[in-house]
Formats: structure tokens, sequence, C-alpha cells
């Protein structure tokens, strides 16, 4: 069951257009508040206030809010999905968009794992990190997978317009063998699956940046624990179809 708690964050776009991070700062039972920060145009400094939206509640109990709705149009929030009791290993560790305000933890990332996620951040809903508390422990990118390997344009789920690419996937040496990689890549397609409306096919490189062969071999392994399948003949290029 989805429910809305407090702390939790995520990132929604407005009606006319740009990016909102918003933190449910108080649940009550009829009730979500928001404190909602976006990056004011006029003044190119960030804005925060807070927004009182009506909790609602779907067919299978879930609970969402309405961000906006125009016409046949609208920006719906569900809340988290409830760990069990058993889940203790991942309890304090969550998943959301990147924002603004941890470009400072994204650039440190890059420097150790070699990648540019850093210029992925103003990209709604593109950069993805796992975070301890406050703290980015990992991240991750998934877009659209356009202009992509030849072997991947080939295969006969790709589809041009909608087929995503996961990329950039990392996580602290510290923090890895512990399902929090498996928490991040699985949430992040997962809601991007939400967004777009249907579970389009998932594309991946499993290559480290290192040229480490065994550390490519590994990568491998943990994605094909995690419903990825080699590519044809070519074992770097893996795909997640949904059947």
């Amino acid at each position: 069951m989805k429910k809305f708690t407090e702390g939790m964050q995520f990132r929604f776009s407005m009606l006319y257009g740009g990016a909102v991070t918003a933190k449910v700062t108080k649940v009550t039972d009829t009730e979500i508040t928001l404190t909602e920060s976006w990056l004011a145009e006029d003044t190119l400094e960030m804005v925060s206030e807070d927004t009182v939206y009506e909790k609602k509640l779907d067919d299978n109990g879930d609970e969402y809010i309405v961000i906006w709705e125009y016409y046949d149009h609208k920006c719906t929030v569900y809340g988290e999905e409830q760990e069990s009791p058993t889940s203790l290993a991942i309890k304090g560790f969550y998943v959301r968009p990147l924002s603004e305000n941890d470009r400072i933890q994204v650039k440190n990332m890059d420097q150790l794992s070699g990648f540019c996620v850093e210029q992925w951040i103003d990209a709604v809903d593109f950069a993805w990190g796992i975070f301890k508390d406050d703290n980015l422990i990992g991240y991750c990118t998934i877009g659209i997978a356009d202009d992509a390997d030849p072997l991947v344009e080939e295969h006969e789920a790709y589809k041009a317009d909608s087929s995503l690419l996961l990329s950039d996937v990392f996580i602290l040496p510290e923090y890895r063998d512990h399902g929090y990689g498996a928490k991040l890549i699985k949430e992040s397609i997962e809601t991007r699956w939400k967004m777009d409306g249907e579970k389009n096919t998932v594309y991946l490189h499993a290559m480290g940046v290192t040229g480490d062969l065994h550390y490519d071999e590994k990568l491998k392994s943990f994605y094909k624990k995690n419903g990825f399948a080699g590519l044809c003949s070519d074992r770097e290029i893996m795909v997640l179809t949904v059947d």
C-alpha cells in the first residue's frame, strides 16, 4: 500500500513548464502539506512555499494527491510503497530524483565514478539518487534510448520514441552488496514506467569506466539478478523486457 510520510521527497513539472522539488512536511487524515521549491526565472534564486493538498485514495487504497489539472491533463503524485517489516536492510534509505540541492554531492560522486551525472540534474526525472538520510550513496540516469547503439536499434523490442536507456549506475563501495543498487535501479525504472504509462523495454551497457574486466563481469551478474539479459552475441549490452 502506498502512503505519504513526512520527509518524502519528489519532483514534478509545473503546468507551464519548469520543475518543482517537493518535500512532505505534514500528513493528516485528509491533507498533505508540501514544501515546494523552484528556481525563479526573474531572480534566478530558489523560492519555497508551503502548499496543502487534499489526500485521496484510489481503488487499491493507495494514497495520492493531484498537483494540478487542466482539461484532460493532470499531475498526480502517489505516496511511497510501504516496506515490509522484514526489509530492515533497506530501512532508512530512499530513492528520489536528483535536484539542484544535490549538486555538490553529485559533483563529488562524479569524481569517484568517472561519470558526468551533474550535467543531467536540470533534466526533470532523468537523474536519480539513493540516499541514506540526506547523504547521497549512489545514482543512475534513465531516459529515452534515442541515438542508441546499432545493436540496440536492431533489437526486435526497440522503439525509438519510447525504449529506455539505463546509464551511469554507481553505488559507493562501502554500500555495495547490501541491496541498495538493486533498490536504486528497480525504483528508478518502475517510476519511469509509471510516468510513461507503460512498461517500455530498458537497455544498458554493462561496462565500468575503469577497464577492469573482473568488475565488468560482476556488473553483468548483478544486472542478470535484476532481470536483464545479454543482447544477442554482445554481452556488454543488456536488455530488460516485459512480457
